[in-house]
């Protein structure tokens, strides 16, 4: 026969609570923990035989309910539901003598909000976990030990990389903020996921490419040049021509760099490598993009509107999402009012057997793109499912 025991009755009761969504993630509905006490002791109802027994667990769910632990169901004379109080699970798990399981999410809350309000650059990323373990759901995706350590970990990696204004390999990023060239790299597919699912001011890069827009390179990112333009670089005076091909610039050149001659009318900035070698200039500047252009091209590129504004700026893309987020991205960062080169409808039309189809994704972010900057281009490529890569295009 079972015993009757305080003790033993909030354990069952626990007990459920810590196999219920309400403890392991959380839930938008108003779930309840119930304890039926037919099953949990059918004598308690048996009053010719076991009177006793009904005393004395009416007495026992009286302290309970007089502590405010439970919440009593009532039918006739016998108690037949008791529910557990949520709001005194705390003040339970202190009188059986074991930890809450709520108590390490309720450090790794303390630890966001104390990151919110000392660091602004990485206050979305708080206010997300906040929210994933305030609704207990797991952080496991971005924090594996889900622990307070790993978590402080995560968020001054993130501080780390909204604050690196200058260009730096990943290995000495790394080596800079862990004492360890390897220790990134470990940890940069979830990092990439996570910024790409909370901050929407940074596009939807690949990994590569979103660390190179937080200035986080492989390798030295150098600036590739074609085209009509003396400049020089402290004593030095290099005088470019479009028939000399290009020339490369280090990172370190370009703050040595003092512009004094531009002859050509257009500048243009191109996407990829190959484009950037096929293209032939022709009374233009051009310059290698490399993607989403990082700090040292965007300081370049303004050295050079800040001398010469009247000249026409153009970018030269391709006819994908990712390719006019490239677009918008470098005219917004740069304050420089370019316009697009064979980026349009006539374009995409002219070359269309050469396309190929978009992606969910491609539509997702396409349609999102569509609602700050409706481009006939962009009915065209949802019209047509299609997106085009700039390599196929050609210039007479």
């Amino acid at each position: 026969m079972k015993k009757i025991s305080k003790k033993e009755v909030v354990e069952v009761l626990i007990g459920k609570f810590e196999k219920s969504v309400l403890s392991k993630k959380g839930s938008n509905r108003q779930l309840q923990i119930a304890l039926s006490i037919l099953e949990y002791d059918a004598t308690y109802f048996d009053t010719s035989n076991y009177y006793q027994r009904f005393e004395e667990y009416n007495y026992l769910f009286a302290q309970l309910d007089n502590k405010q632990w439970i919440r009593l169901e009532v039918e006739d004379q016998f108690v037949t539901k008791i529910f557990l109080n949520l709001e005194k699970v705390e003040e339970i798990y202190h009188y059986l003598g074991k930890e809450e399981p709520n108590k390490k999410r309720k450090e790794l809350i303390s630890t966001c909000l104390q990151y919110q309000e000392q660091y602004k650059s990485i206050k979305l990323y708080c206010q997300f976990f906040v929210e994933q373990l305030t609704t207990k759901y797991s952080i496991k995706k971005y924090v594996p030990t889900e622990s307070v350590e790993e978590l402080k970990e995560l968020f001054d990696t993130l501080i780390a990389l909204y604050n690196q204004d200058e260009e730096i390999s990943v290995r000495r990023f790394s080596q800079k903020n862990f004492a360890d060239t390897k220790k990134f790299s470990s940890m940069e597919n979830r990092i990439v996921q996570l910024i790409q699912q909370v901050d929407d001011s940074v596009p939807l890069f690949e990994s590569k490419e979103l660390l190179e827009y937080f200035n986080i390179t492989k390798n030295p990112s150098f600036i590739y040049l074609k085209g009509n333009m003396t400049f020089s670089i402290g004593e030095s005076v290099i005088t470019l021509r479009e028939d000399d091909g290009a020339i490369g610039l280090s990172p370190e050149m370009v703050s040595k760099i003092r512009i004094k001659e531009l002859l050509s009318n257009q500048v243009i900035t191109i996407e990829n490598l190959t484009s950037f070698h096929d293209f032939i200039p022709n009374n233009q500047l051009v310059m290698y993009l490399g993607g989403f252009h990082n700090r040292i091209r965007r300081e370049f590129l303004q050295l050079i509107y800040q001398k010469f504004p009247a000249k026409r700026y153009l970018h030269f893309g391709d006819i994908d999402v990712g390719g006019f987020e490239i677009f918008f991205h470098l005219k917004e960062q740069t304050g420089i009012p370019f316009q697009t080169l064979a980026m349009d409808k006539e374009t995409l039309l002219k070359y269309q057997s050469y396309g190929k189809k978009m992606s969910t994704n491609d539509h997702r972010r396409l349609k999102i793109l569509c609602q700050k900057h409706p481009l006939e281009v962009f009915e065209t490529m949802l019209e047509q499912n299609i997106k085009l890569e700039q390599e196929i295009v050609f210039f007479e």
